[in-house]
């Protein structure tokens, strides 16, 4: 038996999906969060010994049954070819006159459906209530009450999907208004106006001062500056020393307990010089990069990113894209990946393919460790300020882009900016913990299997030669040789030496695996001594991070990206454009750094 989730965008699919099914899938206070269709089996404490397990699908927030983004024709296309044993219809209290129009279009599939009437808590506390009765004799289907967020009604909700499906329930026949658009609505505000007490809210009570008012953009501007000054400035920093003096405790221990043991000293070198210098390395900027999800979280739980977009919708069509673009590359600045996946939102199909091509220009939460590391090793004192100006420089050239596409290249493109707001909602702490773990966990994962095996081939290939003997000098190895033929294509942007290549090489996997190998060729450490054998001046650093800045994104980005511009060859592109940019910018600064007396 398969039960299909089907609603509006932002009515709290999802969080039923994971109420329903114990998964973990990303919820948030904004529309467009699910853009694949997710399946998970219902959770036995829901429903009675059956034959089969029942099969929930979650399906991307719709408005209508005719599709327009990629999303919408994902819904369509499951609903009619694959239609479900049962349909639940998720349904925003708060908005019941716009959601039901979905509804109507839903029950011309024949197909058994039950209606969820989700987040009546928020309904009831703003004095609004619903006669059930009511809206179950004019729609026909039954109408249950629930609260997704923390498991009001949901086991009634069930329990009339299943036994719906077993008997094959149809909704009536008759049509609900006419099928046009118009008549449809005058339905609707009979219906609503007959079963719906209306509370008063207090969302535009916010919007006139955060949306609408000429405070709004310096507000903005003040939460983004106070995330990032948290995450980067003396909480962030703090953190990572205790951390990572934590960290270089653990490794002091062991090796003196491998020596004692009597390890043999190849593979004691290999664990304390190679693997857990590096691993560790890149572990001891967790506590900054989860400073920084975990705030976001809480403004995304809010509702308050939308209103975001709203805000940046006008300086976006300077460069040919619409507020709606600016969610996406918010994202990029925690992982490239779901933000490329969330541009899926945008209907206009060339202002997503722009929005994907630029979202590497975000700082992805990858090269933070790489930008932290260098830019408190060469510029203690100036360290925030090497932060802002490498994001600053990002976003820039993002805007940059945009304008020579919009100015020579699509002229007339632009669509009109339509953006559901959500209502304000006070932070869930738990949402928001749940997400940063998760967060946490992707991080750990791949620190303990990307990083960590690139760590010990970095290690490998850069203490031994193509006979596979013990070298001491990195020249002699084989990573030496490699990146000491590739170094002089970057020799005039300031780091053309064999480590530095090699780093970035590593970087092309994952970018953490910048500051693992960085660690292990500096000498099982990244020591400001260490650092300095490999960049020989701050100018070549800053350069060096530019480089990172720009050059192509991480490989699982590099195929997310790929696929959603819909050509290989568009990714292929993409990916050479990004290292001409790389190389172009990061020579210019350290030629121009030179000339000034920088160098």
């Amino acid at each position: 038996m398969v039960i299909g989730l089907a609603g509006n965008q932002n009515c709290g699919k999802t969080t039923l999906f994971n109420r329903l099914t114990g998964a973990h899938q990303h919820v948030g206070n904004w529309p467009g969060v699910t853009v694949e269709k997710k399946s998970g089996a219902l959770l036995s404490c829901w429903f009675q010994t059956m034959e089969a397990v029942p099969e929930v699908v979650d399906l991307p927030g719709v408005y209508s049954l005719a599709p327009f983004s990629q999303e919408e024709q994902i819904t369509r296309h499951f609903l009619l070819n694959e239609p479900p044993d049962v349909i639940i219809n998720v349904v925003d209290a708060t908005h019941l006159e716009r959601n039901l129009y979905l509804t109507l279009q839903l029950l011309q599939l024949n197909c058994p459906m039950v209606l969820a009437l989700n987040m009546m808590d928020e309904l009831q506390r703003n004095g609004g209530r619903v006669q059930v009765s009511v809206l179950e004799k004019e729609l026909g289907i039954p109408v249950v009450p629930v609260c997704a967020r923390s498991g009001q009604g949901v086991d009634v909700l069930i329990r009339k999907a299943l036994k719906a499906a077993a008997e094959q329930a149809l909704p009536p026949v008759e049509q609900h208004g006419t099928n046009a658009a118009a008549g449809r609505y005058r339905y609707l505000e009979r219906v609503v106006a007959a079963c719906l007490q209306a509370g008063t809210g207090r969302s535009h009570r916010l919007d006139a001062v955060l949306v609408h008012s000429p405070w709004a953009v310096p507000i903005l501007l003040g939460c983004l500056a106070f995330v990032f000054l948290t995450s980067f400035g003396w909480p962030g920093q703090a953190l990572t020393e205790c951390f990572s003096d934590l960290l270089q405790w653990g490794i002091d221990r062991l090796s003196q307990f491998l020596a004692r043991a009597g390890v043999a000293a190849q593979l004691r070198n290999l664990l304390t010089e190679g693997l857990l210098p590096g691993v560790c390395t890149v572990l001891s900027f967790l506590p900054p990069l989860m400073l920084l999800m975990f705030q976001l979280n809480l403004l995304e739980e809010s509702g308050y990113l939308p209103r975001a977009a709203f805000l940046m919708d006008r300086p976006l069509r300077a460069i040919g894209l619409s507020g709606r673009s600016l969610i996406p590359f918010l994202m990029g600045f925690g992982c490239t990946v779901p933000a490329a996946l969330s541009a899926r939102g945008l209907k206009n199909p060339r202002e997503r393919r722009r929005t994907v091509a630029l979202i590497p220009l975000m700082s992805c939460g990858a090269k933070l460790p790489v930008y932290v590391l260098l830019s408190r090793a060469f510029f203690p004192h100036h360290a925030m300020g090497v932060l802002l100006s490498l994001y600053l420089l990002g976003i820039l050239l993002a805007v940059l882009a945009g304008f020579l596409a919009k100015r020579f290249a699509f002229p007339n493109d632009e669509e009109p900016f339509l953006l559901e707001l959500p209502p304000y909602r006070l932070p869930s702490l738990g949402n928001a913990l749940r997400e940063l773990c998760q967060k946490c966990r992707a991080f750990l994962s791949r620190t303990f299997t990307v990083i960590l095996l690139a760590t010990m081939a970095v290690w490998v290939l850069g203490n031994h030669n193509f006979a596979l003997q013990p070298v001491h000098a990195l020249a002699d190895s084989m990573l030496g040789t490699a990146a000491g033929w590739l170094a002089q294509f970057v020799r005039p942007c300031g780091f053309g030496n064999a480590a530095a290549v090699a780093a970035l090489l590593t970087g092309l996997l994952a970018k953490e695996n910048i500051v693992s190998t960085l660690a292990v060729l500096a000498g099982g450490g990244v020591t400001l001594a260490g650092l300095q054998a490999v960049f020989p001046s701050g100018l070549s650093v800053f350069s060096f991070l530019v480089f990172v800045l720009l050059y192509p994104p991480c490989a699982a980005a590099t195929v997310t990206i790929s696929r959603e511009l819909g050509k290989s060859r568009y990714g292929v592109m993409i990916y050479g454009a990004y290292l001409l940019l790389a190389w172009t910018v990061s020579a210019s600064v350290y030629q121009m750094g030179c000339l000034l007396g920088l160098g």
